[in-house]
Formats: C-alpha cells, sequence, structure tokens
C-alpha cells in the first residue's frame, strides 16, 4: 500500500516540473496594497424593495399569462375553422367547375361521400323512429309486417287460448243502443283455468279509450267464474249482485251483447248470480233464474267501425239479425241506420259486387263479377274477411271466392275452399 503511494507522489511531482513556470512581474509593496484595498472594502449593501417589486411583476405575470395563451388558443381555432370552412366551400365551387376529372373532383366526390354517409344515418334513425311510433301508436295485430288481418284464423288449441272479450263502439249509437263486437286476444295456455284468469286480468288492463272503444259494463264490478254443466259442457257464472239493478232499458240491451260476445265462443251457459245465489236475480227490470242458453250463431252482418284516426278498425256486428246469408251480405254493402253522429260504415265497398251465392252443405260459394275490383289493400281485405266472418254467423264452415282474378287477396286464397276464421278483430296484449 505504501509502495503504491510513493508512485503516485513521484508521479506528481514529475508533472508538477513539467509545467510551464508562472512569474509575477509585481513587487511586494504592490502586492501588499491590493491585499489591503480588498480587506478593508465594505460589503455591498442589499436594497429590498426592487426584490419585491420583481416577484410582484411576476406573481402578475403568472396569473394573466394563461388567460393570455387561452384567448389566443381560442381565436386559432375560430381562425382555422373558418379557414377549413372556407377551403371545403372552395373545394366544392371549384369541383362543380372542374368537368375534366382532377383533383378538385376527387376532394368533392370525398365531401359527397361523407354527406351521402350522414344522411343514410338519419334516414335509417328517421325510419327506426317512424316503426318504434308505429309500434307505440297501433295496438291492433291487424297491421303486421306481413299481410294485414282482421281475423284470428286459428290458434294452437293446445298451447293457446284465444281471449274474446264483448265491447261497444264509443262514437256509435242507435235508437236500439250501441254497436257490440267481440276483440280478440291470443294468450298461451297454462291450464284448464288459465281462460278465466287470463279473462279477468285482460279485461281490466286494455286501454279502451285508445282503441276507440267504451268499457265494457262487466267491468262495472262483476265477477267472473266458469263450471261445467250437467252435460259436460262449460258454463259461466256471473256474479252481479245488486250492481246491475238500476240499468236503463238500452244499458241492459247493450249488456247482454256483450255478454255474449265474451263467452259465446268457449261456453255454451252463462249463469248470472246475486251473493251466490241463481234466483232472482234482478237485472235492469227482468229477473234471472238458472242458467241461460249462448246463441252461438246471431245470424249477423258485419261492418265496420274506426273510433279513432290512428286506432284500428274493427269488424262490428249489425243491431239487426237476418233471414239469411243473402240477406246479410246485401247489407253490408250500405251503413246502418243509426244517430247522424255515428260511425258506423258499410264492409263491403262498391267496387266489389256479389253475383251470386251458392250454398253446399258447409261451405258457401261467394260468386264475384268480372268487374270487381280486388286488390291486395286493406279495404279489399277486410271487405272478404267481413263477408267470411258473416258466413260463420249462419253455420257455413269453409268460404270459396269464385272470381276471374286468381291468387290471394293479402292470406284469403281465391277460387278455393278456406276455412272461416276463429274470430274478428285480433289485439296485441303485451304480457
Amino acid at each position: 500500500m505504501r509502495h503504491k503511494q510513493r508512485l503516485e507522489e513521484e508521479q506528481l511531482e514529475k508533472l508538477l516540473r513539467q509545467m510551464p513556470r508562472v512569474k509575477d512581474d509585481r513587487d511586494p509593496k504592490q502586492i501588499f496594497r491590493e491585499v489591503h484595498v480588498a480587506l478593508n472594502k465594505k460589503p455591498r449593501s442589499f436594497n429590498v424593495m426592487p426584490a419585491l417589486a420583481l416577484a410582484a411583476a411576476i406573481l402578475i405575470f403568472a396569473i394573466i399569462s394563461p388567460l393570455f395563451l387561452q384567448n389566443m388558443n381560442s381565436s386559432n381555432t375560430s381562425m382555422d375553422q373558418a379557414s377549413e370552412h372556407s377551403n371545403r366551400a372552395g373545394v366544392m365551387e371549384s369541383a362543380e367547375r372542374d368537368d375534366s376529372g382532377g383533383i378538385a373532383e376527387k376532394e368533392s366526390v370525398g365531401i359527397q361521400s361523407i354527406d351521402e354517409d350522414a344522411m343514410k344515418s338519419n334516414e335509417e334513425s328517421e325510419v327506426a323512429l317512424d316503426d318504434t311510433e308505429k309500434s307505440d301508436d297501433n295496438d291492433f295485430a291487424a297491421l303486421s309486417d306481413e299481410q294485414p288481418t282482421f281475423v284470428v284464423s286459428s290458434v294452437m288449441e293446445e298451447t293457446e287460448n284465444v281471449i274474446t272479450i264483448g265491447v261497444s263502439a264509443k262514437d256509435a249509437m242507435s235508437n236500439d243502443g250501441a254497436f257490440s263486437f267481440p276483440v280478440s286476444v291470443v294468450v298461451p295456455k297454462t291450464d284448464e283455468e288459465s281462460y278465466i284468469n287470463d279473462l279477468e286480468k285482460i279485461r281490466y288492463e286494455l286501454d279502451y279509450e285508445k282503441l276507440g272503444l267504451s268499457v265494457p259494463h262487466l267491468n262495472d264490478g262483476a265477477v267472473i267464474t266458469a263450471e261445467e254443466n250437467e252435460d259436460g259442457t262449460k258454463k259461466a257464472k256471473i256474479e252481479v249482485g245488486s250492481l246491475y239493478r238500476g240499468y236503463s232499458s238500452t244499458q241492459s240491451f247493450t249488456f247482454a251483447d256483450q255478454v255474449a260476445e265474451t263467452f259465446r265462443l268457449h261456453f255454451t251457459t252463462v249463469e248470472y248470480t246475486n251473493n251466490g245465489s241463481s234466483k232472482n236475480v234482478e237485472m235492469a227490470g227482468d229477473v234471472k233464474n238458472g242458467p241461460e242458453d249462448l246463441q252461438k250463431l246471431r245470424k249477423k252482418a258485419y261492418l265496420k267501425y274506426k273510433g279513432t284516426q290512428d286506432g284500428p278498425t274493427f269488424l262490428v256486428l249489425s243491431q239487426k239479425d237476418y233471414v239469411d246469408v243473402q240477406e246479410a251480405m246485401k247489407a253490408m254493402k250500405t251503413a246502418p241506420d243509426q244517430d247522424s253522429d255515428s260511425r258506423i260504415e258499410a264492409s263491403v265497398p262498391k267496387t266489389i259486387e256479389i253475383t251470386s251465392l251458392q250454398a253446399e252443405d258447409d261451405l258457401v260459394k261467394i260468386v264475384l263479377s268480372p268487374e270487381s275490383i280486388l286488390e291486395n289493400t286493406e279495404e279489399t281485405i277486410f271487405a272478404l274477411e267481413a263477408m267470411m266472418m258473416t258466413a260463420k254467423e249462419f253455420g257455413f264452415k269453409k268460404v270459396v271466392f269464385e272470381t276471374v282474378q286468381s291468387g290471394s287477396v293479402g292470406n284469403v286464397p281465391l277460387n278455393e275452399a278456406v276455412e272461416v276464421p276463429l274470430a274478428p278483430n285480433p289485439i296485441s296484449y303485451p304480457r
């Protein structure tokens, strides 16, 4: 260790000797004077006020500089946007003048592509909104995406039920009272008792006002149950208590129609009760005692009713009964006798002419004139389905529309037998 230290000292000494000589030409007195002056020189005084002023200036600058920079950026952004807008306008204007397919035309094509994409997006949004509004405003199952229909053609009997509710048109009256008819709701079948349970729920939850209908008289407080008759057929029991004792004769007429349209599809009899007893039940001056048969075939014609501008169009039963199907079909060509502000219309337009009806067992052939116009429109579909439902009122199970035209109208095939529908006026019901 000491040997190494000695070597370093010798190397240092050797390096010092190699350095150039330094010579000071000053004499000792001059050196003394300069040192003496430096030692006796007073220290420089420090003034506080200028330092404070400088610090305040720095602080003020630190506060206002971000605002200044922000204003400059905003101004630059506005200028950039204006410049960009001007450039776009110039490009589009140049593209309009340039028919040679140069650079300006390419720029214009790019801008047009952007505009077309934006327009396409807006159109898709408008279509989606329009579809949503249609879905919200239209509770009628007739206006589907496939083919409009005003009837329930059939259901899967093992898994589905058709709930029928007798209602009356809100804006349709005559001297005989309201025009009544059923609306139909297709629901899943869970068990044998699910029909009455669903009926009791749905009849209170439908928006009758929106559909242009009056609230059914059954909703005035009647409680509905069901049981079997001795022959195994179904009986509807209606607990009315004393609620309907004060009904007028017109109300009683409408109530009876609504009850028939609610139950005749699935039940054979109806029984009114008061506190559980079916004896001496008073109903608007009438006294009920025991079960009453429901008339399956009412021999009426189906007419047209539209209660609200945006609401559905309904197949409405005539108040009048007819002797045969020919007479009923003829009545469908004109509006019935009704109040001046009533809205019941003919269901078969003048453009459809029936030349003859030919009955063969449970099938009726409706022969249409060659001049009949059978377009695939809601008016024509409504007319054909109204005729099918009217044929059902007289016991026919199948219908043939014989015409020179081929194909089909809506879901109705022409020139071939088709089964009559199960029920009219399907409406959607959210579950």
